[in-house]
């Protein structure tokens, strides 16, 4: 979801359970972030449950700022475009994911 300005964007993934921690979350997060990096758009944005550690350990692993969270409540996150695409080759490598450029 990209804000009426078109600089920031809502970020959402629902990853079937029995292929979570496999990196398909973070690497569609990169790929929105190149995308988004050549439209200018700065910063993603994204609500997650209280329950979702892993969503959130991803966000704050690219260097997300939590921007709220209570007991009951989602935890919010605001997450630099260039922060991600600076954690992205660590990544791509970490989960051996290799990319075939076009």
């Amino acid at each position: 979801y990209l804000d009426a300005a078109g600089r920031s964007a809502e970020v959402a993934f629902v990853v079937q359970e029995d292929h979570r921690h496999l990196g398909m979350a973070g690497f569609l997060l990169g790929e929105l972030a190149s995308i988004a990096s050549r439209r200018r758009v700065a910063l993603f944005w994204a609500s997650v449950m209280p329950e979702n550690r892993a969503m959130a350990g991803l966000f704050l692993a690219v260097g997300a700022r939590e921007t709220r969270c209570g007991p009951d409540e989602e935890r919010g996150f605001a997450i630099d475009v260039k922060d991600i695409l600076a954690s992205r080759p660590a990544f791509l490598k970490r989960k051996r994911i290799h990319r075939l450029d076009r």
